[in-house]
This record gives structure tokens, sequence and C-alpha cells, in this order.
């Protein structure tokens, strides 16, 4: 099997994230470990362009670095969500042929809910077994050294399926078609600044908070993975019992630290006055993410702890 597997130009075997980036070839999109960042070669300008004091800002921002990141994470976005798009049609006829399970959920829209879910569990963890991915995190918060293109198409990854699941998930709820909307906006404003400026502070701050939450949601893939299992296995059954204290533990861990985190920028935004405008509408956005954290935190509790369990049915008998 490993002789089959692809392999680096060193000979090791090739991660799994490195052969999803490899899908948008691009010269130093693969250093993950540099220490400098990537320097774009700015496109050459026409003499009547340079001529013209009219279009001189548009000419130099549309030649610089951060115009082509930009337009590198919106290309890398519109392909992944093509190629998901596709393969999501065709996991869905194969698992339907295949799956007595999945070919019995009801009503069958939920079969669409449940794909969209594996598949944000597979891109997820792809990232969370990449050594090179908590390579790039470690630089990040340590050093304060973003990477430019690679940690905007790491974030295109989380976006994707968020943004698959608007059109190919039937019936979504409002609540999850603002929230799936809301990370979607979020990957666009994180994208539009330079992440390879050193700070927290201001704009860049906002932006690089951004990629905390997203961060800390990316452990959290085994939430995702109960969601969709439950619907296909019975949710009493010991292996879903395991899966849903898995998904809820990991859960707590990883909202306590991006709540802990946000605290912190918070509280020292206030000290040094260094928010930006933007800040208070990331502020809301985080609130109306943070409050779906806690719903899905008490419904993980209430299926994984005995305690709960016995208490809902105490409830129910005190009712009837």
């Amino acid at each position: 099997m490993a002789e089959l597997w692809p392999k680096c130009s060193d000979g090791t075997l090739m991660e799994p994230l490195d052969m999803l980036l490899s899908l948008f070839p691009r010269r130093g999109a693969e250093n993950w470990t540099s220490e400098t960042c990537f320097v774009m070669v700015p496109s050459p300008v026409p003499n009547f362009v340079k001529s013209s004091g009219l279009y001189d800002s548009l000419v130099a921002y549309f030649s610089s670095s951060l115009a082509d990141e930009i337009l590198d994470s919106v290309r890398t976005l519109v392909l992944l969500s093509l190629m998901i798009t596709v393969a999501m049609v065709l996991s869905f006829c194969v698992c339907n042929r295949l799956s007595s399970n999945f070919r019995n959920v009801a009503p069958a829209h939920k079969k669409w809910y449940v794909i969209a879910k594996l598949f944000k569990v597979a891109l997820l963890g792809i990232l969370c077994i990449s050594k090179k991915y908590w390579a790039a995190v470690y630089r990040t918060y340590y050093f304060d050294q973003f990477l430019a293109i690679p940690l905007k198409r790491t974030m295109a990854i989380y976006a994707v399926s968020d943004v698959v699941a608007l059109w190919m998930v039937p019936k979504l709820p409002t609540s999850r078609i603002i929230h799936h909307v809301t990370s979607t906006v979020l990957f666009f404003l994180a994208c539009g600044n330079d992440m390879t400026v050193q700070g927290w502070t201001g704009n860049l701050g906002v932006a690089k908070m951004i990629v905390v939450y997203g961060n800390f949601i990316t452990v959290a893939y085994l939430v995702n993975a109960y969601l969709a299992l439950r619907v296909l296995y019975p949710p009493n059954s010991r292996m879903m019992n395991l899966l849903c204290l898995m998904a809820f533990c990991s859960y707590v861990l990883c909202c306590t630290g991006n709540w802990g985190v946000h605290l912190i920028w918070f509280l020292h935004g206030l000290k040094t006055l260094s928010f930006s405008v933007a800040a208070l509408p990331y502020l809301v956005a985080v609130r109306f993410l943070a409050s779906g954290d806690i719903v899905l935190l008490q419904w993980l509790w209430e299926r994984s702890s005995p305690a709960a369990k016995n208490q809902n049915k105490d409830k129910k008998t005190t009712t009837e």
C-alpha cells in the first residue's frame, strides 16, 4: 500500500494536506516552514497606464502581493467548491446504493446533511493529521509568523464545507444558514488582510483572531462526525455513546480555549484602545457563533452524560 501512495521529491510519503494543496500548483505554495513570506513578482504595467495618474493607485494595488493572495484564495475556494460538489453527488449515489442505513434515512433530505457533515469531517481531519499544519500553527502563534498563501488556502479548506452546504443541503434551518454565511464572510474578511505583518491590533488583529477561531473549531471535528453518524446508527449504541462523549470533551476544550483567547484579546484591546471599527461587528459575529456553540454543548451533554439522560427521563415521567 505504501508503494502506491504518492511521494515527495525527497522520497518521503506525501501527507494528505500536501496532496490537497498540490491540486492548486503555485510557486512556493508548498513552503510551510520558510523563514520569509512569499515574494510575488509584480506584473508588468503598460506605458500608457504608467503615464496616467488616475489608475496609479489601482495598478499598484492589483500588482501587489496582497491582491495576488486574495485572487488565489478565491480561486482555491471556487475550485474546491466545484470539486466537493461533484464528490458529494458521487458519494450520495454510492452510499445510497451500498448502505442500507443510508438508504433508509428519513426524511430523504437528511441524506445530504449526512454527506455534507462527513465531507467536513474528512477535510478538517486532513488538516488535523498534518504535521505541517501543526508546525505552521506553532510558528503562527509563538512567533507571530503567518504564512501568506498556505494559510489562506487552509482557510479555504475550512470554509468550503460551509459554502457547499448552502446549496447542496436542502431545508437548512435559518440558524445554520446564518452560521454558514457568517463563516464565509469571515473567511473573505481575513483573506483581505496581509497576515505577514507583525502585531494583533486594528483590522489585522481582527483578521488574525478569525484564524484563531477557525483553528480551534477545526480540532473539534469529532462533533461533526457524531452529528452525521447519529442519523445512520442507533444513538444509544456503545459506539455512538463513546463518540458522543469524545465529541463533547473535545468541544469543551476547544470552546474554552477559543473563548479564553478571545477574552484576553478583548481585554488587551480595551486596555490599549487598539480596537478598529471592524472589531465591533466581529465580536457580534463571535457572540452569535458562541451562542450556537453553547446550544450544541448542551445538546451533546444531554446525550453523553448518564446523569443527564436519567434527569430527562424523570422530567418526562413527571410531565406525563
